[in-house]
């Protein structure tokens, strides 16, 4: 953020607009980009668990399981746990992927440590919480 102030494009301004749409945007990123079963895969290894198992199944599966689920919850006043309409939205939304390059080339951004190692350290600080 400090650099993206002292030397960043702003939003708006005098500023030219040499990427269209792109003026004073910049993305803190890893340059990895993972598929969620991917990203489940390096969770489970940072969670210290041999593999993850990734099932696969149809879109308008997961939209009934999910409203059941959320259905049966409801008449139990209970909780629907992880399973809900809207992570099958988030999931069943594509792509949520973005480039750091600009940050790279304009600012001269670096990320502090591989992504391996920052799930290593969210699954330490959950752990620590009791979360898992």
């Amino acid at each position: 953020m400090v650099l993206a102030a002292q030397r960043g494009q702003r939003l708006a301004g005098e500023d030219p607009l040499p990427e269209p749409l792109g003026r004073g945007l910049y993305y803190a990123a890893d340059e990895e980009q993972l598929t969620l079963g991917e990203l489940f895969g390096r969770v489970a290894e940072a969670i210290s668990k041999n593999q993850a198992t990734i099932i696969s199944v149809p879109i308008g599966f997961a939209w009934i399981a999910a409203g059941a689920r959320e259905g049966w919850a409801r008449l139990r006043g209970r909780s629907p746990g992880v399973i809900t309409i809207d992570k099958i939205r988030s999931f069943a939304a594509g792509s949520y992927t973005c480039s750091p390059e600009k940050a790279l080339r304009q600012l001269g951004f670096k990320r502090a440590h591989p992504l391996t190692e920052r799930l290593r350290q969210t699954v330490e600080w959950y752990q620590a919480q009791g979360w898992i």
